[in-house]
């Protein structure tokens, strides 16, 4: 799980950061969910290589990582509510509905295809808003330009 924490623990440091650098906290963090859902979360499917592996154990370890990360994500207060909505859709199924069992592989695959209709229906609602595609160019840039080494320290500091 220590996988899935890291989207909260670098939250919370840029919430510290972003003002004292003179970082648009409410764009970045926008950003930064958004990217968060399309780009980090299908990680918890992607180890299986299309069901080329699959491992039981790692299955529910994903299991609980996806969820941790649908709740964090869920509360990220600057996440629009359209999204916020198709996630708690997601999350209710991940946890309660059809998709909960993840103990074979065909329905490992199942939950993964349902995943990445989630994150297709995201993709297609971010595309439609400028303001949310432009979130995600403005977290880029200020990873790119001013938070990247810093965080580096942090992590370095931290294990210290």
């Amino acid at each position: 799980m220590g996988w899935a924490r890291f989207s909260q623990v670098c939250e919370q440091w840029q919430r510290h950061v972003a003002p004292q650098l003179g970082i648009n906290v409410e764009q970045l963090m926008l950003g930064d969910v958004l990217s968060s859902i399309i780009g980090d979360d299908a990680g918890c499917f992607s180890w299986a290589n299309r069901g080329e592996f699959y491992d039981v154990e790692l299955a529910e370890r994903s299991k609980e990582s996806l969820l941790f990360r649908l709740n964090w994500e869920i509360a990220v207060p600057e996440l629009p509510d359209d999204i916020r909505l198709n996630l708690e859709v997601a999350r209710d199924e991940f946890a309660l509905g059809n998709h909960t069992d993840w103990s074979s592989k065909r329905r490992f695959l199942q939950a993964s295809d349902r995943w990445h209709a989630v994150r297709r229906e995201v993709e297609a609602l971010i595309d439609e808003n400028d303001d949310y595609e432009a979130a995600i160019i403005y977290h880029d840039h200020a990873w790119r330009t001013k938070l990247h080494e810093l965080y580096n320290v942090f992590l370095q500091v931290e294990r210290e």
